[in-house]
C-alpha cells in the first residue's frame, strides 16, 4: 500500500503546475497506477506465493479504510498539509 500511494502521489503531484485537463489526467493516472499496483500485488501473492485470497482481500480493504479514516481524520483536526 505504501508503494501504490508513493507511485500515486509521484504521478499525481510530480509535474508542476499545469492547465486543468493535464492537472486531472496526472491525477487520475496516479489512481490508476494505485489500484494497478494493487491488483498486481494480490495477484502475486495469490498465484506465485499460493497465499489465500480472502485474507488478502481483507488486508488490502483494511488497509485501504484505514488510509481513509487516517485522511479524514487529519482534515477534522485543521491540520492539513
Amino acid at each position: 500500500m505504501v508503494l501504490a500511494g508513493w507511485l500515486a502521489s509521484r504521478i499525481a503531484l510530480g509535474g508542476g503546475v499545469g492547465g486543468a485537463g493535464v492537472v486531472l489526467a496526472r491525477l487520475v493516472l496516479g489512481v490508476a497506477a494505485k489500484w494497478l499496483v494493487l491488483a498486481v500485488t494480490l495477484l502475486l501473492g495469490v498465484a506465485a506465493l499460493r497465499l489465500p485470497p480472502l485474507p488478502m482481500l481483507a488486508a488490502a480493504a483494511a488497509a485501504l479504510a484505514a488510509q481513509m479514516l487516517a485522511l479524514a481524520l487529519d482534515r477534522r483536526n485543521g491540520q492539513s498539509a
